[in-house]
């Protein structure tokens, strides 16, 4: 112990007589280091923690039932919840909810909160406590109580204790407020920001009736009996599913006529949602190779001047060899001084985490949509900062410590060593700075892959033209508006904005396409007979009369919607052309029919294709309803004749003149919020390509540290050329050539890493391919002018030593 002491001190010593040297290398780390935690803490927060504020997490579950159309993992009727409780030999309690947003207004203060309509057991299935007053329970589940989260209650509500028992209106209907939950607890479904918590019975406006076993619009969860796995439950409810089928064969059937299938998952497993947790794992993945790859070329750079520091340190370290010292102890205490570098490189790095992870987490969709992860450090991630650290330390300097340790005195007062141990160490530097530029080269060209994915998605054609289009997400119906108060507010609105300045039209529609793509609706189609498990159930939107002229979208054939299709008239429909060709191929599809349920509509048009959920989907069957028949849920779509500047101020000033308690969700473009559709494409080109940046300016650093070097060791031979005749050209093609001749291997290394590494984008990429020839010609460029500029800086000096003056030394 008393010599790990001794080691310690020594190389704290040897690191603070050298203090720049230090900064540097402690920066360097830090960024790295930094780099790796932040994004570590970011997957820590959406993937490894369970939710705040919950008990025993690893005993809870979550219940899926299979969609009509086929998916495994989608949410469950009020009934089915109801059936699955009954199992109370595998579930000790189980508890449904659902997700909407509500208003909730006291006195003149209104806020938009994100809610969760729970079964009266749901705070005893999660086990959370409260902070203030109490949590309800399952005699509360008729009652019209609330129940506030901490950070609600502190910010809107100035936490103040007057609050518990008080009334306030939620969707303008009275609710007394009975508790606040725990500052720890933020609801059962991670990523999700809940900030009130209603019980079911008592929420009178939740869409449709809550006995239909046919309405799916549940979540459940399930806490497991002690010594029940979840491989048991799943069988159970395996058991469950075949009595439902056959119970209710109508409406526990899929597409293919079989059974529903219910599927139990952990919370773990569930904590991303099943159909989404390949893309989020993907984006993992590539988040933390890029930053992994920015560490490595930390890690070459600071290898390199470890290198430097060790030709001046040759005679010491030769010195100590002839007075007794072990080639082991030596490369310990050099290795202890690697240490403590990226100790003190961890430290900083933790400080950059700490800033940047929750800049990364605040990032919010165009679309509104309520998401919260929890990116604090906790044990899983400083372990990770620690362990990284450990194995960066011993990364970088292992190498230079054993090079190090070959100096010898007698080599050295012959000058035999000193001049192998020189090319030694070159070719060791020449080899960290080419590996350099090849991990530089992997991160620009998946940047660049990822950016004209993102390019591509911007200039796909969506059938409509999004451009210059400002959407206001707008929830009437909670705030007490019925039909005829709604029409009549979408009326004066749009009167008020067609008059400003610069708007050339306003229009509703329920759904932004890609932004909001929305539910379906099943359809029967006069003179058409299914195929067996053919799926009739198609997307649709609810528009306006003039929503295909504002926003381009063409009709084919018939006619749009007309002021005419009204209330009272015929009901009609316009079909896509996908739809069209589909059940009417060859035929004119205007004034054929259609029903949904029991109500029949006429097709009156035609549209043409567009772009509905994802960007790459092949063209799917859609339909469009007039929104004077089916009202209910529209948003504006506000069109400007050229820039959208000042339209929005214009938007919530109509708002605010009509309704001032109406809150706006979101106002933002259509382009933005279309934008949600590579959402993941985005996140990872934004920070790839920030991580790219960093490592080709930290490979330009590498490249002209090395060749800093290379002129000071060569100041003699770039003398005696100079004095034999060798012009400037001459001296700066042999330095820089030098150093292109190290980037040019790098490139090419670059090249063969990239074909390997870029294979896990290929589920990211659209409308490129992952050996796309002008992105590695346009990575490869950019590598070989930093090393260009990197390599001519040192050269310029190098052109300029005076003979006389480098003979002389």
């Amino acid at each position: 112990m008393d010599a790990l002491l001794q080691d310690i001190r020594y190389s704290l010593r040897r690191l603070l007589r050298a203090p720049g040297f230090a900064l540097i290398a402690i920066a360097t780390l830090g960024l790295g280091i930094g780099a790796n935690t932040a994004i570590f803490s970011v997957i820590n927060g959406v993937l490894l923690k369970p939710p705040k504020g919950v008990s025993d997490p690893d005993r809870l579950v979550a219940i899926f039932t299979s969609d009509f159309s086929g998916p495994l993992y989608r949410s469950s009727s009020y009934p089915d919840y109801q059936d699955f409780a009954l199992q109370r030999d595998v579930f000790s309690s189980v508890s449904a909810l659902s997700t909407q947003p509500v208003n909730v207004a006291r006195g003149t203060q209104l806020a938009r909160l994100n809610a969760e309509i729970v079964s009266g057991n749901y705070f005893q299935l999660v086990g959370a406590q409260p902070a203030a007053g109490r949590l309800f329970t399952p005699a509360d589940s008729a009652e019209a109580v609330v129940v506030l989260s901490e950070s609600v209650w502190r910010t809107q509500f100035g936490g103040q204790a007057a609050l518990i028992g008080s009334t306030v209106a939620v969707n303008g209907r009275p609710f007394t407020v009975i508790g606040v939950a725990a500052p720890r607890f933020a609801g059962i479904t991670a990523g999700v920001r809940v900030e009130a918590w209603l019980p079911i019975h008592a929420s009178t406006y939740i869409d449709g009736d809550v006995s239909n076993r046919d309405s799916r619009g549940w979540n459940v969860f399930a806490r497991l009996q002690p010594a029940v796995s979840v491989t048991a439950a799943q069988a159970r409810l395996h058991v469950l599913q075949r009595n439902l089928f056959q119970a209710y064969p109508d409406m526990w059937r899929d597409v293919t006529g079989a059974g529903r299938t219910l599927s139990v998952l952990s919370e773990r497993d569930a904590r991303v949602p099943p159909d989404q947790r390949g893309t989020v794992i993907t984006l993992a993945a590539v988040l933390l190779g890029a930053v992994a790859f920015v560490l490595l070329i930390c890690c070459a750079n600071i290898a390199n001047l470890l290198l430097a520091r060790a030709s001046a340190r040759e005679r010491e370290i030769a010195i100590r060899f002839s007075l007794g010292a072990r080639r082991l102890v030596v490369i310990r205490q050099l290795l202890f001084e690697s240490l403590l570098l990226a100790v003190a490189g961890g430290v900083f790095g933790m400080l950059l985490a700490l800033w940047s992870a929750d800049l990364i987490a605040s990032w919010r969709p165009a679309n509104g949509l309520p998401l919260d992860f929890d990116v604090s450090t906790d044990g899983r991630v400083l372990i990770f900062t620690a362990l990284i650290s450990l194995a960066t330390g011993l990364l970088f300097g292992f190498a230079p410590a054993w090079q190090t340790s070959q100096a010898s005195l007698t080599g050295m007062l012959k000058g035999e060593r000193t001049l192998g141990h020189s090319r030694q160490r070159g070719r060791l530097r020449d080899g960290l700075v080419a590996a350099q530029i090849a991990i530089a080269l992997v991160l620009t060209v998946g940047a660049g892959l990822l950016v004209r994915t993102i390019r591509n998605a911007s200039e796909v054609d969506a059938g409509f033209d999004p451009s210059n289009t400002v959407v206001a997400l707008l929830d009437l119906e909670t705030q007490g508006y019925d039909e005829a108060k709604s029409r009549e507010f979408h009326r004066a609105f749009r009167e008020q904005m067609e008059a400003v300045p610069g708007v050339e039209a306003v229009t509703l529609a329920r759904r932004v396409p890609l932004a909001h793509p929305g539910g379906r609706r099943g359809v029967r189609i006069d003179g058409y007979t299914p195929q067996p498990g053919e799926d009739m159930e198609f997307p649709f939107n609810i528009v306006s009369a003039n929503y295909f002229s504002t926003m381009r979208l063409s009709i084919a054939k018939g006619r749009a919607f007309s002021d005419a299709d009204r209330p009272g008239a015929p009901l009609v429909v316009i079909v896509n052309e996908t739809f069209a060709n589909r059940f009417w191929p060859g035929q004119d599809p205007v004034g054929k029919q259609m029903s949904m349920g029991r109500t029949l509509l006429q097709v009156v048009g035609v549209a043409r294709n567009g772009k509905y959920w994802q960007i790459d989907e092949a063209p799917r069957p859609y339909f469009y309803l007039p929104a004077e028949q089916q009202f209910g849920g529209l948003l504006p779509h506000v069109k400007a004749r050229g820039n959208v500047a000042g339209i929005e101020e214009a938007v919530r000033a109509a708002v605010r003149s009509l309704d001032p308690q109406l809150p706006i969700l979101s106002l933002s473009t259509m382009e933005s919020m279309m934008s949600v559709a590579v959402g993941p494409q985005r996140i990872a080109g934004t920070l790839v390509g920030l991580f790219a940046a960093l490592a080709v300016l930290l490979a330009g650093i590498g490249v002209y540290g090395v060749t800093s070097v290379l002129v000071a060791q060569r100041v003699p031979e770039i003398g005696l050329r100079v004095a034999l005749g060798a012009g400037t050209s001459d001296v700066m093609r042999l330095i820089v050539g030098r150093a292109m001749f190290v980037s040019a291997a790098g490139i090419i290394a670059g090249f063969a890493i990239s074909a390997i590494a870029t294979r896990g984008l290929t589920s990211m990429l659209y409308g490129v391919s992952r050996f796309d020839p002008l992105t590695f010609v346009i990575a490869a460029t950019v590598l070989a002018l930093a090393a260009l500029l990197a390599g001519y800086i040192p050269a310029r000096r190098a052109a300029r030593v005076d003979p006389i003056v480098a003979l002389k030394n």
